[in-house]
């Protein structure tokens, strides 16, 4: 039997890893210090600042 290309389970798997994407950064930045804080004290997890967790969450991109 040849396997087809199925559009409904690709865009499926697509929501459920963007799902877990934001799910985790989500949590991410609730735990987070507040405001400036972050920033003065050089908070990171995993190598992403604040402001760059903040835009992977909103999905920004930066120039």
């Amino acid at each position: 039997m040849k396997a087809r290309f199925n559009l409904t389970s690709f865009i499926s798997i697509g929501l459920l890893f963007s799902f877990l994407i934001m799910l985790f950064s989500g949590i991410i930045l609730f735990i987070a210090p507040e405001g400036s804080i972050s920033r003065w004290m050089g908070w990171k997890v995993l190598g992403l600042t604040k402001s760059q967790w903040e835009n992977q969450h909103l999905n920004r991109r930066v120039v």
